[in-house]
């Protein structure tokens, strides 16, 4: 009992339990301030226990010490008298050594993380061994809008976009495209882990909105796909003007949730409201709601309530840009006059000057220079695009399409494919994808992407019909069962000029002239502006006797294509247009220079399009051997093409 009470008494007087507190308390601060480097450097998961390990081995070296030296390294040797400890302990348990020896240590563990960073994967290098984090792939389904109004379903569905739209802004996430998710709208009791199947998604967030008066209730909940596991769950009781804190809230804890780091510049892009006015934002709102009809009726309208945004809030870029897709819209979709896209590059040059940091104005941009044809511009304005939204599906297709018409087919896959990965239900970019395939050869590859597309639409829809008809084509060049698929639809909806357009294009491809004319007099009626079918309508005129006309339409396609090409057009469609038409018109000389123009461009893919195969081949340019041998060599580049891409 004496030997203990003088062990008590000798921690006590050796100050070992204030060593033992200010080790524990150091070792806690080391422990937080490595973990955090480890997140920070994605370091493998067993770094932090190695130097737990080491504070462990540590700990009764440090007490030795300090029971040999009487207490920490700051005692004086004067405030004790005791004779030293016999074998020599005295000489190697002193804080010198034990400091060396700390040091030494955690010299060991730098040595360790630097090889890991630099041979091991860190720091976001590539890795399948588990040991990093993968980056997850967020899919975030829309809001049920829980309003007692229902009207403010469109307020709902846009708080929705607008999350989506700010995670799509963090690049250590995938974010699934709204295109995908919006399937999902009024499914009822969805199973969470089939829909992250379908979309590829490992997590989900899913919410409600709530809005009454000024009052709003945002409910938001992010799970684990596999696993079910609720990750985070808030609910978010603001006044409406806090919506866009709100909304960077969200993102940012989902992002936390996720262990996604932000870099500084989107942490201020995510914190940034678009607008001071409220009902200026509530205009937008209602825009895109109108805008997704994606009808001529809702294009109007969305103009319309976008003009009233600017009026409350003039310098709202995201409005001006959002003005200037849907004028761009009104001639490449629903058949307006072309002066619409020219006013539509102002809009966006406008929105580019309020606001260059807003990603919607550089797709607004891309969007306009693409519809123009422009497409070095559209690609430069579709990279800064990405550059500030990672996620920007539509910005990635743009990529690819650039490489298309530059002629790399090959360069053009990756980014189809990472389009088709961010809107995995979507048509568009698996059937450019698909096109790829087709163009080099490859047709079983084009048919099985061609028919996961029609597998995603509503039996009996107008998309559906055409990839029916597509297919009919494609696997046994069958037009007039594709002809017939199109007249099934035209007679439900007489209305159509797209698909009168649509039928003018498989009547050519039948050998059915008349009823190429007919479709296609039909079309222009309902759509006096467009120029889709031009070319093959005065090819079908010739072809059935009626050579003035013919040659009139020619005329008018060959003035067309010129003053495109005047205005900067860069695609090879208007110089092929030229090809087959001073062909036919029997201007060989100046098909053949229009021919060299189409080579130069390199957009090559578009001679094997069918309509251009079709109508090369009613030409009287087959038989010239200049003409031929150029599409021996056009052959010849894609069959190389063809081996590259098989390769990858």
């Amino acid at each position: 009992m004496e030997r203990l009470r003088q062990l008590i008494h000798e921690i006590h007087r050796r100050s070992l339990w204030q060593v033992l507190t200010a080790y524990v308390v150091a070792s806690v601060v080391v422990l937080g301030g490595l973990g955090t480097l480890s997140d920070v450097l994605r370091l493998p998961e067993w770094f932090s226990p190695l130097a737990f390990a080491l504070l462990i081995v540590g700990l009764p070296v440090v007490l030795a010490t300090a029971f040999v030296q009487e207490g920490g390294p700051r005692r004086e040797a004067r405030d004790v008298q005791v004779a030293a400890p016999p074998g020599g302990a005295a000489g190697l348990f002193n804080w010198r050594n034990a400091f060396g020896g700390g040091v030494l240590a955690f010299a060991l563990l730098g040595f360790v993380g630097t090889g890991w960073i630099l041979f091991g994967g860190g720091l976001g290098g590539g890795s399948d061994t588990g040991d990093v984090p993968q980056q997850a792939t967020i899919a975030v389904l829309p809001f049920q809008n829980n309003s007692p109004d229902a009207e403010n379903a469109y307020f709902a569905d846009g708080i929705h976009e607008d999350i989506l739209t700010q995670l799509s802004k963090i690049g250590a996430l995938t974010v699934i495209s709204r295109t995908s998710v919006m399937r999902y709208r009024d499914a009822q009791e969805s199973n969470l882990r089939q829909i992250g199947e379908e979309l590829g998604a490992t997590v989900i967030l899913e919410g409600s909105f709530r809005r009454v008066g000024n009052q709003i209730r945002v409910t938001v909940q992010l799970i684990d796909t596999e696993t079910d596991a609720l990750l985070w769950a808030e609910t978010y009781d603001r006044e409406l003007e806090d919506v866009f804190a709100v909304q960077s809230e969200i993102a940012e804890q989902v992002a936390a949730a996720l262990q996604a780091t932000l870099t500084p510049q989107e942490a201020t892009r995510i914190a940034r409201a678009p607008t001071g006015n409220l009902d200026a934002y509530d205009f937008v709102l209602r825009a895109q709601e109108a805008a997704n009809r994606f009808t001529e009726e809702g294009n109007e309208e969305s103009i319309r309530l976008l003009n009233l945004a600017l009026e409350l809030d003039p310098e709202y870029a995201l409005a001006w840009a959002r003005l200037a897709t849907s004028y761009a819209l009104r001639p490449y979709a629903y058949g307006g006059d072309p002066a619409w896209g020219d006013s539509a590059l102002v809009l966006a040059e406008r929105a580019l000057e309020l606001d260059p940091e807003e990603p919607g104005v550089h797709w607004a941009l891309a969007f306009v220079y693409g519809n123009n044809g422009w497409h070095q511009q559209a690609r430069e304005e579709s990279l800064r695009t990405l550059e500030l939204n990672p996620n920007h599906a539509y910005a990635t297709n743009s990529i690819g399409v650039f490489h298309m018409f530059a002629g790399r087919l090959d360069e053009a896959i990756p980014w189809y494919e990472r389009a088709v990965r961010l809107d995995p239900t979507g048509f568009l970019f698996r059937s450019n994808l698909s096109s790829i395939y087709l163009l080099i050869g490859d047709t079983a590859r084009a048919v099985l992407l061609r028919r996961e597309n029609l597998a995603l639409q509503e039996p009996g829809g107008v998309l559906a019909l055409r990839m029916q008809a597509d297919l009919a084509v494609i696997e046994d060049g069958d037009y007039d069962r594709a002809l017939e698929l199109m007249e099934q639809r035209i007679e439900r909806e007489p209305a159509s000029a797209d698909l009168r357009f649509d039928a003018a294009q498989a009547a050519f491809g039948a050998g059915d002239y008349e009823r190429v004319i007919e479709h296609m007099t039909e079309g222009l009626r309902l759509s006096p502006n467009a120029r889709t079918g031009a070319l093959i309508h005065g090819l079908a005129l010739i072809q059935t006797g009626r050579e003035e006309e013919g040659r009139e339409a020619l005329t008018e396609v060959i003035e067309w294509r010129r003053e495109q090409i005047a205005g900067g057009n860069e695609e090879s469609a208007p110089w092929l247009d030229l090809v087959v038409a001073y062909g036919a018109l029997g201007e060989t000389a100046e098909a053949l220079d229009a021919f060299d123009q189409v080579i130069e461009i390199g957009d090559i893919w578009r001679v094997f399009r069918e309509r251009y195969r079709q109508a090369l081949a009613l030409s009287p340019l087959q038989t010239e051997p200049r003409f031929q041998e150029v599409w021996r060599q056009i052959e010849e580049d894609v069959a190389e093409m063809r081996r590259r891409i098989e390769a990858r």
